[in-house]
């Protein structure tokens, strides 16, 4: 089975492809944002790419592919993957900021489902705890082979897939990490919070702008779903001359 990263009435994209198309706007995005990124969280791992290739992984769920989703959230998955997959390499400090990053990279709707929609001002553990243990998480096809090569370049990152389509990941091990990341990103003294949100926000900003770009172009412009040619406004004002991305050069990459 090939899983896909998003399905619409007259559209599926395939999610490999959705991968190497948010890579491929990364690659533009990466002469002028990589340095300031690298400066803010102190390594120089491009912890950005590592973002992209992670950030969907939670979409390989039987709850995200096959059947109603309800209310599962891919990123919280993901977040899992993310986390887990860099910590051995970065520490826990900043592994937890790109994982805060991969949770909130459709903040919005993660607001409303889990927060504004509950009467609640944070990301309650319970809402998470619940939404894990009510969804089937075993994955819908090959984590491995879905997330292709770019997976090759990080070691823990791959043993955390294979344990997953080996079946050896349940609920519990997810929701600990979930708590690992919000203790890390929202218990502190002010400074360091500030720090931490300053570190998030710096590898948010160009994973959503990567991601909601190769969404727009590959599932709109290369033709699969002709409804919406103007996307959010993150697309509108980066294909406006917000970015250095040129929209026709991208539809002759991506499509």
């Amino acid at each position: 089975m090939t899983c896909h990263a998003w399905k619409g009435d007259q559209c599926v994209e395939e999610y490999g492809r959705h991968i190497k198309r948010a890579l491929t706007v990364w690659e533009k995005l990466r002469p002028i944002y990589f340095p300031a990124v690298r400066r803010a969280i102190g390594v120089d791992l491009d912890v950005v790419e590592y973002a992209i290739v992670v950030h969907d992984l939670g979409k390989l769920a039987k709850a995200y592919q096959v059947g109603r989703r309800g209310e599962y959230r891919h990123e919280v998955v993901s977040a899992y993957f993310a986390y887990k997959g860099l910590e051995p390499v970065v520490g826990d400090e900043i592994a937890a900021v790109v994982a805060a990053a991969v949770l909130l990279h459709h903040e919005p709707i993660l607001t409303s489902a889990y927060i504004s929609g509950l009467g609640e001002r944070y990301l309650p553990i319970y809402a998470v705890r619940k939404m894990l243990e009510e969804h089937d998480l075993s994955p819908a096809c090959d984590p491995l082979a879905e997330a292709g090569d770019a997976v090759n370049k990080y070691p823990e990152l791959k043993k955390e897939l294979e344990r997953w389509g080996n079946g050896g990941l349940t609920p519990r091990d997810m929701l600990e990490v979930v708590k690992e990341i919000v203790v890390q990103t929202a218990v502190g003294d002010s400074a360091r919070l500030h720090a931490m949100r300053a570190k998030a926000a710096a590898v948010l900003y160009p994973l959503v702008v990567s991601d909601s770009v190769a969404a727009h172009v590959g599932r709109s412009l290369c033709g699969c779903d002709e409804r919406d040619k103007k996307g959010t406004k993150i697309v509108d004002l980066a294909l406006k001359g917000a970015e250095p991305l040129d929209v026709e050069a991208l539809r002759r990459e991506l499509c």
